[in-house]
């Protein structure tokens, strides 16, 4: 398991620190709790600053939608106001896969496309107009036979009054024979009206897998890849962090260090699960803890806070018959956190979302609608 457990972790933090607003109206955005435990997970598996190469998910499903799978959906749209006006539309592939996304709000058009080991994804204005800032961009994301992602290449041009501005910015692994990652290297080129000079920006990072533990050293480079030795001054550290195994090959403890210093510890974080790999606990050693419970869907139910500054904070969270997310409440608290709604069509999948709002002694109803067409 061990060999193969480096290529799961890439994919996980990879998964976990993509952007998600870039796509609006994700089913994973609703789901609060589990927001809440992918966010404090990532905030110490993604130790390295790399955000700025990290642009969107690249393979949506019908689950991120909240749609269920046993009905392949064909085309969603999304009213978000009650107008009759459709602010979002979606079409799937029969096996699940998102094809095409229309984000009429902001003028955004975006298509997918599947091949053996690539994903390319063209992302445009809807409407180009003249006098306006628009830009293109296109995501390629390549796999080895081992479906690890190899390669990211993101190239984006920003047209305006001021002439064209461009970016390209490449993100590589690298992995053993034994399917281990041993290295990542991401470097960006920006293209930018009226300079002469390219603009270079790098990352490199290095893994040594050794039998109860991961090291990873990030360093700055500024040059090219080709230009680049297999091993960099430690002058130019970054980051390092060392990824500790349990006897079951998962990450079970984090240090991270200063990027100044390869001894002084940042984090010292602690990791605990369940029988079902479910994270129970996570602890940082000078700040917080925060512990999860489940019910008996594996739902979470509730999620404890605390830090040494602060009491202890409970919150509870509770679902309705379809497992759905609808309402959290503090413990020792009659009132509900933003209680929603959901009604269901014929499949399972809902179909609208409603809650209320109060301003100035009034009550409000939002309401959102979606139309589902099946294969």
């Amino acid at each position: 398991m061990l060999k193969n457990y480096t290529a799961i972790f890439c994919l996980l933090f990879f998964k976990l620190s993509a952007q998600t607003y870039f796509t609006p109206q994700l089913d994973k955005n609703k789901d609060v709790p589990l927001a809440e435990y992918e966010l404090g997970i990532a905030t110490y598996f993604n130790t390295n600053v790399e955000n700025e190469y990290k642009r969107q998910e690249y393979y949506l499903t019908f689950n991120d939608f909240g749609l269920r799978k046993d009905k392949p959906v064909k085309e969603l749209t999304i009213d978000t106001n009650t107008d009759g006006t459709i602010e979002y539309y979606y079409k799937f592939n029969q096996d699940g896969t998102i094809a095409h996304f229309k984000d009429y709000v902001d003028e955004n058009n975006r298509s997918y496309e599947y091949f053996e080991n690539l994903i390319v994804i063209k992302q445009e204005p809807l409407v180009k107009y003249k006098d306006r800032v628009f830009s293109t961009s296109i995501d390629s994301i390549f796999f080895d036979h081992n479906r690890n992602i190899v390669k990211e290449l993101y190239s984006s041009i920003l047209h305006g009054d001021g002439g064209v501005n461009a970016i390209r910015k490449v993100v590589e692994y690298q992995f053993s024979k034994s399917n281990q990652l041993e290295k990542k290297y991401y470097y960006s080129i920006r293209k930018r009206s009226g300079y002469s000079d390219d603009l270079l920006d790098g990352r490199e990072i290095f893994y040594e897998n050794y039998k109860d533990s991961i090291v990873e050293k990030g360093y700055y480079a500024k040059e090219q890849k080709t230009e680049l030795k297999d091993r960099t001054d430690e002058k130019k550290l970054m980051s390092k962090s060392v990824y500790y195994l349990n006897n079951s090959n998962i990450v079970d403890r984090v240090k991270v260090f200063y990027s100044n210093s390869s001894s002084d510890v940042k984090y010292d974080f602690t990791i605990n699960y369940d029988k079902s790999g479910r994270v129970t606990n996570y602890q940082d050693r000078d700040k917080e803890s925060c512990s999860f419970g489940y019910d008996k869907n594996g739902k979470i139910n509730q999620i404890k806070r605390k830090n040494k500054k602060e009491p202890e904070v409970v919150i509870n969270y509770i679902y309705d018959n379809n497992g759905r997310f609808i309402y959290s409440q503090k413990k020792g608290e009659k009132e509900k956190i933003r209680p929603r709604y959901f009604t269901y069509e014929k499949f399972g999948n809902w179909e609208t979302e409603s809650w209320d709002t109060f301003f100035n002694g009034k009550k409000y109803t939002n309401l959102i609608t979606r139309k589902i067409s099946y294969y």
